[in-house]
């Protein structure tokens, strides 16, 4: 019999810098050795998904500075 699926599911702050990624490696690391296929996914940064809402709300916002700021945070992160 194959080993089990874990679904591993982060997003929001859980993802939101370098420590909490190190936590998730290692978390993800941890149940590969205890025998399971581990399936990663990762939902929205902290905010993305309140800043996507907002843009697609506001038609009078700046549209290209509203992405721009959107991709830095990912670029930075």
């Amino acid at each position: 019999m194959s080993e089990p699926w874990l679904v591993l599911k982060f997003g929001g702050t859980s993802v939101s810098g370098r420590q909490q990624w190190e936590t998730i490696v290692a978390l993800a690391k941890q149940r590969l050795e205890d025998g399971n296929r581990v399936l990663l996914v990762c939902s929205a940064v902290s905010g993305i998904t309140n800043a996507l809402q907002a843009l697609a709300d506001d038609s009078e916002q700046n549209a290209d500075r509203a992405i721009a700021s959107i991709l830095d945070r990912h670029y930075r992160l």
